[in-house]
């Protein structure tokens, strides 16, 4: 009644084996080489991706550093717009008065000219001489000279001081 086995079969009896102590140290170091490996890469993985706190800390400070100086330049900018817009009003409203001035010098000069041209245009006409008597001139009126004394009183009396205004004497 036995059971026809083959020899290395899987029924085989355990002290009938060839295999030695090399074929299980072999597989031994195969399975401590393997383990050595994924502690070694273990270790670098950490150091490469490890201390994660650290970095993203370092990263946020250094990003709220760089937040902090754009809004800071924002607001620098700001202020310079502010000051170019108000800058840029006033050479308006200065460049719009200039215009004004312009204008009214040109409108003025238009109108010398045309005075001027009419001027011209009446000097080319042939003046009308004045006619004259051709006798001696007559002789003027004579002055009396109590009229005379009455028009040098009225002259004094209006370049004196008002009443209630005291003069001050004159040092000479």
């Amino acid at each position: 009644m036995g059971l026809a086995m083959e020899h290395g079969g899987s029924y085989a009896r355990a002290g009938g084996s060839s295999r030695g102590c090399w074929y299980y140290l072999r597989y031994f170091f195969l399975f401590v080489s393997l383990i050595q490996f994924l502690i070694i890469l273990g270790l670098v993985l950490f150091m490469v991706y490890g201390n994660v706190h650290v970095s993203t800390e370092s990263n946020l400070q250094a990003t709220e550093r760089r937040a902090e100086g754009l809004y800071s330049q924002l607001l620098g900018l700001t202020a310079s717009q502010s000051n170019l817009t108000k800058e840029l009003n006033f050479t308006t409203r200065a460049k719009d008065a200039i215009m004004q001035m312009w204008l009214n010098a040109r409108r003025d000069l238009d109108r010398i000219n045309a005075s001027f041209r009419q001027c011209q245009g009446d000097r080319s006409q042939p003046m009308m001489p004045v006619s004259r008597p051709m006798g001696p001139v007559p002789n003027p009126q004579p002055i009396d000279p109590a009229s005379l004394e009455e028009f040098k009183r009225k002259i004094l009396e209006s370049q004196r001081p008002p009443a209630g205004i005291p003069v001050a004497p004159s040092s000479g």
